[in-house]
């Protein structure tokens, strides 16, 4: 049985976002509570390598940003993280001269690219898979994002239109951006437009999944603590349901867009007991009575299709999953696992 009260794990997504977005100001921004792990380790060293200077110091981050990236001395290894490899092919094209060479580890190289790579084409960005088969390896041609109107498909990865989100700002003429179809993991997106902001970026919105993009924007040095994450904080929450514990989940920000704090609602469909503090940033769960079943769509939050797997295992009814399928495009075919 699972007692007591936990910290909440630091954000992936927030960790890399501010850590890129600092990069890309033309100053020295502070970043608290950063998650230090494989993925953003490799963010970090990816932003080093275009000329930003990162020190690590105890519990926070010290970034010295760069108005103009340079071109890396290597190849930038984007190891495991998806985010990594395609918010970095984005920020490449911001090199005055050059080329980039993006890769990474063995799941990295199957992983889609071709619809971020499509995209950047249509803003005027020489770029191309090196097998030319739209997965990594890849090359980007530095010399500045033109501009211009493009469209992206919105049902792969929501990474791809933060990836363009994030550097559009900084290109010579203004972007629209429109995203096709049915649009995945939503909430992801609400989080890179929510950093964007916090660093002054300006990006306008035209109704949902059209976006404008005032050009030549300077991003401002800041301060930020990375928030708790609902993420990590989820196998928490679903042990403490599954064990029939009771657990405090502490350090959360419930100000601040995360696709996974949708767990929150699936345990209380589930019959879970759960109570929300938003003002201190905890929730406590304990489970009483039976888990039921019930119908989830997790379209924008994939990451929750492991736990809530597992709790499906538990439960007195039947539980369909829905709204999955990109989860076959993570760092494993999620679905198939």
């Amino acid at each position: 049985i699972l007692n007591g009260s936990v910290q909440a794990p630091p954000s992936k997504s927030y960790t890399h976002r501010a850590v890129i977005l600092s990069s890309l100001c033309d100053g020295i921004s502070r970043i608290e509570n950063p998650l230090i792990s494989g993925d953003t380790s490799a963010t970090i060293k990816a932003c080093k390598a275009i000329g930003v200077k990162i020190e690590g110091r105890e519990n926070y981050l010290i970034i010295s940003g760069v108005r103009q990236p340079e071109a890396p001395g290597d190849v930038i290894d984007a190891e495991n993280s998806g985010t990594t490899i395609r918010f970095m092919t984005t920020v490449a094209s911001l090199i005055h001269r050059g080329f980039t060479v993006l890769t990474g580890d063995e799941s990295i190289r199957r992983r889609p690219m071709q619809p971020l790579l499509d995209t950047l084409q249509q803003l005027g960005v020489e770029c191309w898979s090196t097998r030319l088969n739209g997965l990594p390896p890849i090359v980007v041609k530095g010399g500045g994002l033109k501009g211009g109107s493009a469209e992206i498909r919105g049902d792969v990865s929501s990474q791809f239109i933060s990836a363009i989100l994030i550097t559009a700002p900084k290109a010579k003429e203004e972007t629209h951006l429109k995203v096709l179809g049915r649009r995945v993991s939503k909430p992801y997106v609400e989080a890179t437009l929510k950093m964007i902001q916090t660093f002054r970026g300006r990006v306008e919105m035209n109704g949902d999944g059209d976006y404008h993009i005032p050009p030549r924007q300077e991003y401002s040095p800041t301060r930020f603590r990375v928030p708790g994450d609902f993420s990590s904080a989820s196998f928490i929450l679903a042990g403490a349901t599954l064990t029939g514990g009771s657990v405090v989940v502490e350090g959360l920000d419930f100000s601040l867009p995360q696709a996974d704090m949708r767990i929150l609602d699936i345990l209380k469909q589930m019959n879970a007991s759960l109570k929300i503090d938003k003002e201190g940033g905890s929730v406590t769960v304990k489970k009483e009575g039976v888990l039921e079943g019930g119908e989830f769509n997790l379209s924008d939050s994939p990451d929750l299709l492991p736990v809530v797997s597992i709790l499906a295992l538990k439960a007195k009814g039947r539980v369909v999953i829905k709204g999955v399928e990109h989860a076959r495009f993570k760092e494993s075919d999620r679905v198939a696992v």
